[in-house]
This record gives structure tokens, sequence and C-alpha cells, in this order.
């Protein structure tokens, strides 16, 4: 293995049950991150604990202001060429960085996702829960199978919004402003369900937030009609 121009960025509230995990599977790469940045959003557990048990991370632990102000801090604090974003609840399979940095050198793009399998969370009841059921092998852009040039997530600007809606707006920014990407066409992330992700927001949280994206989304593309 050897060190690669990455920072990681991992937002974790709440998350003692998973941020173990995910930790583990950011150094089990088979191209090591130069720098792991563990943003603790206000917990109340033993997340910040259990990150900080592994002296190869620096955490930074913040008063609970949301995903979008701690994506800012955790982008802030990185000094790499290349940042990858992954979730306190999420884990990623060992050649994730790897293959997506030979696909940015390879096709010359801003950004890289990969493929992902999700799965149920074993210590949660899904009977009644309203969890949908897994995908496996699917196209992934979500944030966890991210990997984009420190130059470009600039270029874009801060994340801002819901937590529900802050990646769907940041990357409709993206797309607006011409940011290339590829897809390297692997599982390489595993995406945990478990009844509390962003995606799982009760319709009416999610209607006034995407409504608010699409607006964002016209701003920047056509500032005449929003």
């Amino acid at each position: 293995m050897s060190d690669g121009p990455v920072s990681v960025v991992m937002i974790a509230y709440n998350a003692e049950r998973f941020v173990g995990e995910a930790v583990g599977s950011v150094f089990a790469q088979t191209v090591l991150p130069s720098e792991v940045v563990v943003i603790d959003d206000g917990s109340t557990d033993a997340t910040a604990a259990i990150a900080a048990a592994d002296p190869r991370v620096t955490v930074l632990r913040r008063p609970h202001e949301g995903i979008s102000a701690s994506r800012n801090a955790g982008i802030a604090a990185c000094r790499c060429q290349h940042l990858a974003f992954l979730d306190a609840d999420d884990v990623w399979l060992p050649r994730k960085l790897e293959l997506q940095l030979a696909a940015l050198d390879e096709h010359g793009s801003d950004a890289a996702f990969c493929r992902a399998d999700e799965f149920w969370d074993a210590d949660v009841p899904i009977e009644g829960s309203g969890v949908r059921t897994p995908q496996v092998g699917v196209d992934a852009p979500l944030m966890s199978a991210l990997l984009i040039r420190r130059s470009t997530a600039h270029e874009i600007g801060p994340f801002a919004g819901a937590s529900f809606g802050d990646w769907i707006n940041w990357w409709s920014r993206a797309r607006a402003q011409g940011v290339t990407e590829v897809v390297v066409p692997e599982v390489l992330l595993r995406r945990r369900l478990h009844g509390s992700n962003n995606s799982h927001r009760k319709a009416d949280e999610a209607g006034p937030v995407l409504l608010q994206t699409v607006r964002e989304h016209l701003r920047v593309t056509r500032p005449d009609t929003a």
C-alpha cells in the first residue's frame, strides 16, 4: 500500500454504532488517504472518542449545526489534491480510492463515482420500519461514493440548506457549472439502510427541500427565471 493524495471527510452525529467500521474501511484501502478528518456534529454519545481512538484520524468537535456546516468545516480543514467523503454509517470496499484515482487520471474528469450495494443494518428490526428493500450493484450518485478534485469542490462553493437536500443542491450546482464526472463500474461502496438515513425523510419534509433545490438550480442555470 502507498499513501495517496486524498483527504477523507467523514461527518458523524451520534454514530457510535457505525463510525468504527467506517473508519476501519478507510484504512483498509489499497491506496491509503493522506489525511482523515472526522467532523463530530455535536454528538452526545461516544462517536468522537471512537473515531479518535485511531491516531491517524483528526477529529473536529463542533456544536450541532447540521450536515452542511460540518461538511464545509471538513473541506476547509483538508489540504490534499482530492477529497473523498464517507458517511459514518457507510463502508468502503478496499479498492475504492485506487480505482477512482485511476479513473480520474484516465478520463481527465473532475469527479468520480462508483456503484454500491445497500444492506440492512443488522441491529435494527426491519419489519414495520418502513426501510425499503436494498438495491444491489446500482450507480451511486451519493456523497459516500464521491471522489472529487479539491479545486473543483472549492469552485462549486459551500454546502447550504437542510440536511435532506444539501447534497442534491450542491451537485445540481456542480453539474450546472459543467463539472465532469465518471462512474467506476464496480461496487466500491456498501450503504447501510437503518431507517434514519437522510433519504428516508418523511414526505412532508422532502417536498419543501426539493422545491428549494429546484429553485436554486434554476437560479444558477437560468437566472432570468428563478
